[in-house]
């Protein structure tokens, strides 16, 4: 059989570095990082946190290949930062983030240990959930703290009814997942519907768009020259 060895997608090769940069050549503060034996996993929550820095204008991310183990990671910023200063500031965030999330974990858990009984697994969960709101309510009331250059841009509507703009990846997935499962089956025919209703009305207005666009006419007057 061709297929590598499983210990490929998580040993580094020797001599080859886990995380490589390479400046974009073209535009000005981009530029591209690889990461090595990494997947979605990493590449998900890490473009999610990037996208909190209001310096960064694209941060996104792509597998070269399923048999690469590897992930790019492409950031550009504006010229108040940098793409390492971001890329640096985002790994630095969520190490503090998963590190609160772990310690208010196993403080309820010893808690309930010194109890004389294990927490359930719903009992886990919403330890899970307090500290993680925890974190995001202190993270909140710093990030008011801080001078707003302008204004946000509204989100588009959804049929969603639990949307929050400043949710973690984690926090999203789990309401769209709760919502999902306790929907009626009304609910996702409505729901349906109404993004089929904004696709078509997208569709209408750019075609509408590129209809009342007019030739421009030559301002100049039309001169001829006769020959004797």
């Amino acid at each position: 059989m061709n297929a590598p060895d499983r210990y490929e997608r998580f040993v580094v090769p020797e001599g080859v570095a886990k995380v490589s940069y390479e400046r974009d050549t073209k535009i000005i503060n981009a530029a591209s990082f690889t990461i090595e034996r990494e997947d979605h996993t990493v590449g998900n929550i890490l473009r999610m946190q990037l996208h909190r820095d209001e310096n960064v204008l694209f941060a996104g991310y792509k597998l070269p290949h399923p048999l690469k183990y590897k992930i790019i990671i492409r950031i550009h910023t504006t010229s108040q930062s940098s793409p390492m200063q971001a890329y640096n500031q985002a790994i630095n965030d969520l190490d503090k983030e998963l590190d609160h999330l772990k310690n208010a974990f196993e403080a309820e858990l010893a808690r309930h240990s010194g109890s004389g009984r294990q927490p359930r697994d719903d009992e886990r969960s919403e330890i899970f959930i307090q500290g993680r709101d925890h974190h995001m309510a202190n993270e909140k009331s710093s990030n008011e703290n801080l001078p707003s250059h302008a204004a946000p841009t509204p989100a588009m509507t959804s049929c969603r009814k639990k949307k929050k703009d400043d949710a973690t990846f984690l926090e999203d997935v789990r309401d769209h997942i709760d919502e999902f499962i306790h929907a009626s089956m009304e609910e996702h025919k409505n729901c349906f519907k109404k993004t089929v209703k904004k696709m078509f009305g997208m569709s209408k207005v750019v075609a509408q768009r590129n209809s009342e666009i007019k030739e421009v006419e030559s301002s100049l007057p039309l001169q001829t020259t006769l020959a004797d």
